[in-house]
């Protein structure tokens, strides 16, 4: 019973430890980093999410603890690689047009949604 509440708690403690530090290694790597594609920056956090795990598990910790820690972490810091909220791969890969969709709903109670692409 001691045995099993003492490598409870390190899991615990090893999870936590290594979930915020990688979490920060994780922040601070993108931060600093210079990638061509804009789009590897989410590749990038994924291995790093994987390696939160594995690497926590080698240690005897609680890998999805420190997933978990490591998400937060990124979360609640500034990233240089963030993308504006207007920005999506439809209005990227058409320039300038944007599209105005509306919901009209007829006298027979049926919703239909138009949407109209500007360019």
């Amino acid at each position: 019973m001691g045995m099993s509440a003492l490598y409870f708690v390190v899991q615990l403690v090893v999870g936590a430890l290594s979930g915020y530090l990688i979490g920060r290694l994780a922040v601070w790597t993108i931060n600093k980093i210079n990638l061509a594609n804009h789009s590897l920056y989410s590749v990038l956090l994924l291995a790093f999410i994987f390696f939160a795990f594995a690497f926590t598990d080698l240690i005897k910790g609680n890998g999805y603890l420190a997933v978990y820690l490591a998400g937060l972490v990124v979360g609640n810091y500034k990233l240089k690689a963030e993308t504006s909220p207007g920005r999506s791969f439809s209005t990227a890969s058409r320039g300038s047009c944007r599209s105005s969709c509306s919901l009209r709903s007829d006298s027979s109670s049926t919703a239909t949604n138009s949407c109209i692409p500007r360019c």
